[in-house]
């Protein structure tokens, strides 16, 4: 009697211990879920808030300006007869951005003509499944400071004399089109 006694003891101390481990699973498994709840939903916000951030960190441009010109023995001369151009400047203002890495910048201008043809073409580049052709590729040291950039872009021989209409300058960076303006020559 007095064995099964001590045995019943251990036993109802086994199961008390036995609840109580229970009850702590429990309580572990609910922790751990709201834990792996919350995690859940700080990694979505952090994807959101590195989006916004990706948005935010691109590259802008305030101002495209273009003018044609003839050059002739080194000399430039504003014009804007299309017979007489042979070249095109065009000046970018690129806005101040913290957000924006520095360093190198690849920078594409694209001259369209009257009739949609690239002027001076240069080739064409490739961003996944889209492509480019462009006039001229400019490398630009970007330090997250207002930055003015001006170029000149020449014509071939192939595309003068220059038509009479609307040209219109675009620029890429990447696959991303940071603004455009456009010359009337007659």
């Amino acid at each position: 009697k007095s064995k099964s006694k001590v045995l019943l003891a251990t036993v109802d101390s086994l199961n008390s211990a036995n609840e109580r481990l229970e009850k702590e699973k429990r309580y572990a498994l609910n922790t751990i879920e709201a834990k792996s709840l919350t995690i859940s939903q700080l990694e979505e916000t952090n994807d959101a808030l590195n989006k916004t951030i990706d948005k935010a960190s691109i590259l802008k441009v305030s101002q495209v300006s273009a003018e044609a010109f003839r050059i002739n023995n080194q000399k430039k001369k504003a014009t804007t007869r299309a017979r007489r151009a042979n070249a095109i400047d065009i000046c970018i203002d690129l806005i101040e951005n913290p957000l924006t890495e520095k360093g190198e910048k690849e920078f594409y201008i694209q001259i369209v003509s009257p009739n949609n043809n690239i002027i001076s073409d240069k080739g064409e580049v490739f961003f996944g499944d889209t492509s480019l052709i462009y006039s001229k590729k400019q490398m630009i040291n970007f330090d997250n400071k207002h930055l003015n950039i001006c170029t000149t872009v020449a014509t071939y021989k192939e595309d003068r004399p220059l038509k009479k209409g609307t040209y219109f300058i675009n620029i890429f960076h990447e696959n991303r089109k940071l603004g455009s303006t456009s010359i009337q020559l007659k």
